[in-house]
């Protein structure tokens, strides 16, 4: 069953997802780029994450939701990356808006 859930985006929509999730009884572990985005997120219940990378280490699915094809990549190269942190059978769910 899946539990732990990493989700990066807590933009307009990514936001009320999250919210749903740990109304759902998930373990969430959030990022985004706006800390007060996370804060908020923390004060509901879920656990902060300083980088994509820690929010997406050890979940059983990991869910992005970003809005345009930039974001999206900066997320998958670099320092920001969060791929390094997705174990085999880890789900990866891509619910952006981009182009």
């Amino acid at each position: 069953m899946l539990k732990e859930i990493g989700f990066l985006g807590l933009g307009t929509v990514g936001r009320h997802m999250a919210i749903n999730l740990l109304k759902g009884n998930y373990n969430l572990t959030v990022y985004d780029r706006q800390a007060d985005a996370v804060a908020d997120l923390v004060r509901m219940g879920a656990k902060g994450a300083k980088t994509p990378l820690e929010a997406a280490s050890k979940k059983d699915m990991v869910i992005i939701i970003l809005p345009e094809k930039e974001e999206t990549e900066a997320m998958f190269s670099g320092d920001r990356s969060f791929l390094q942190g997705l174990d085999p059978g880890t789900l990866l769910v891509d619910m952006g808006t981009h182009s």
